[in-house]
């Protein structure tokens, strides 16, 4: 079997495993070597062919299963309305103090969403300023329990600006790293793709998604509480 049919299945076995089924542009992205648009249709064409790869309407699986295309588009539906709520609550939480910059990650970042599903949040801090960024959005987290609408803060990964790269570094982090949605901190997320360009050797076809953030702007109120910390 050819090397770049190994990869097509290696990636379809990946998302898999998540019961997400993938388009032919997504199976190119995710591929862990560069390719060839014609070569790459090809292959692919002869998987399906083989009935090694399933293709149903658009979507291509290792599963004879058309539930799950039925499960991707309703749940590309409701990542949609999902990802329109992380927005509002990212033009929150980017006034607390020591936030630099706020992406969404997991499995909304990738599109998916459904009844049980959270909005997990990636967190980039100011500098030395990560557990007291963190403390501070946890004990308004708390708050969040008494409407029940806990599952709209999930903070569930932070970083400091003064350590911008991922150091555990396997196609699993790769695949986050290029999924992330970032929506506040232009600059910083520059920052932290440019730390992580590692990434690149596990998905060269991917590309960054600065366009989708805004320009950080701190209010008055914040930076005085800021130097107030500070000091």
């Amino acid at each position: 079997m050819s090397e770049i049919k190994k990869n097509i299945l290696a990636t379809l076995a990946y998302f898999d495993l998540f019961n997400y089924p993938l388009t032919t542009d997504e199976i190119l992205l995710y591929l862990p070597a560069k390719c060839d648009p014609e070569t790459f249709e090809n292959a692919l064409m002869c998987l399906v062919i083989d009935r090694l790869v399933y293709h149903f309407d658009k979507f291509y699986t290792l599963k004879n299963d058309y539930f799950l295309i039925e499960r991707r588009v309703k749940g590309n539906a409701k990542a949609a309305e999902m990802i329109n709520i992380a927005k509002k609550v990212s033009d929150l939480l980017i006034r607390f103090p020591y936030v630099r910059g706020i992406a969404i990650s997991g499995s909304l970042s990738k599109n998916f969403a459904d009844e049980n599903s959270d909005i997990d949040l990636f967190i980039i801090t100011a500098k030395n300023k990560l557990w007291l960024a963190r403390t501070i959005m946890h004990c308004f987290k708390k708050l969040t329990f008494l409407v029940k609408r806990q599952h709209y803060f999930c903070m569930n990964y932070y970083i400091d600006e003064r350590d911008l790269q991922i150091h555990e570094k396997n196609i699993y982090t790769a695949i986050e790293i290029a999924t992330l949605i970032p929506l506040h901190g232009d600059t910083v997320f520059e920052q932290f793709y440019n730390a992580n360009a590692w990434s690149r050797e596990y998905l060269p076809h991917t590309c960054l998604r600065l366009t989708t953030a805004k320009a950080l702007k701190k209010s008055a109120l914040t930076s005085f509480v800021e130097m107030l910390f500070h000091t």
